[in-house]
């Protein structure tokens, strides 16, 4: 049985609070924010202590989920990997680049778990068709979601497209020899719209578009390889598979629909979490990983300020 607290109890700590109630092989000691009267809420609603402190939740916990804002993370993350705690830290890893490195050393150094939350990965539409994925060419990818009041204390780029640049490097390991970004701030004083073009020392390209001022909501993501193009709306959770067949020299397109079971990604992520903490499996997203999409993110906007455009405003 693994001890847990989650720290921040927003709009996504309320939903680990929810399922980490309930998953098996976990104990959900309590939780705590700094906002008192938002905790208090999350406490009745599922008959969870709250803590005075994430200290003290820290101190008793074996394992914890950081769900604050981003800015917060390192703080509380090189806290709780101190105290030998096991961390599940939500996307992006942290803010800087230098206190992501610093986690990843600390983490080694502790030898216990610590995981990043890009959730896609365990969207069922994706897990039906990962295996189907092999060497793609080009990568497509359209983020879009309406206005929101949350996670706009850092750019589109650390909130959404980190999402779809995790999937595209799941797959397209070599080194990026290109980047162009474009992207502005129209609702928030950081960029809320961006576009990046990724061009690898294989050929292949990734086009990714991010914005947090659609009309209504996108989440998809298309990859292109050889005799084969893998569609996944990451949103509605379905995939269509393209492939070509040669029969008799005259070729064919075959088209599968493919919908999986409706599965909640969070429990789904969550579960990989305390399993890998129990032995069970190898973590599904090392630290690295992240940090590497952390790396590209912040490349991706010093490339839109080269074009005159501030892309973070902290």
């Amino acid at each position: 049985m693994v001890k847990f607290g989650v720290i921040g109890v927003g709009y996504l700590g309320r939903h680990h609070t929810r399922i980490l109630r309930d998953l098996s092989d976990v104990k959900l000691l309590g939780i705590f924010d700094i906002n008192r009267k938002r905790g208090e809420k999350i406490s009745r609603e599922f008959s969870i202590p709250i803590y005075d402190s994430s200290d003290s939740l820290i101190e008793d916990a074996d394992a914890l989920v950081i769900a604050t804002p981003t800015v917060t993370h390192y703080k509380i993350a090189k806290k709780a990997l101190l105290m030998g705690k096991h961390t599940f830290v939500e996307k992006p890893i942290t803010y800087d680049l230098k206190e992501a490195d610093e986690l990843v050393d600390l983490r080694k150094k502790m030898g216990v778990i610590l995981q990043t939350g890009h959730v896609e990965r365990f969207n069922p539409a994706f897990l039906a068709v990962k295996d189907m994925i092999k060497e793609p060419l080009f990568v497509e990818a359209h983020r879009l979601t309406p206005p929101n009041k949350r996670s706009n204390d850092v750019s589109v780029v650390l909130d959404l497209m980190v999402h779809d640049l995790d999937l595209v490097f799941l797959y397209i390991k070599e080194p990026i020899v290109y980047i162009s970004a474009a992207g502005i701030p129209v609702v928030n004083d950081s960029i809320d719209l961006a576009n990046v073009r990724l061009e690898f020392a294989s050929g292949a390209i990734a086009n990714i578009t991010a914005s947090r001022i659609y009309k209504g909501m996108m989440r998809k993501i298309r990859f292109y390889q050889r005799y084969a193009y893998i569609s996944i709306d990451l949103f509605e959770k379905k995939a269509e598979v393209y492939t070509r067949k040669n029969e008799n020299g005259i070729p064919e397109i075959i088209k599968k629909i493919i919908n999986p079971a409706n599965e909640e990604p969070l429990k789904l992520e969550l579960r990989s979490f305390v399993d890998a903490i129990l032995g069970r499996r190898e973590p599904a997203i090392t630290p690295e990983e992240a940090t590497h999409t952390l790396k590209i993110a912040h490349t991706i906007l010093e490339k839109i300020e080269e074009r005159g455009i501030p892309g973070e405003n902290r």
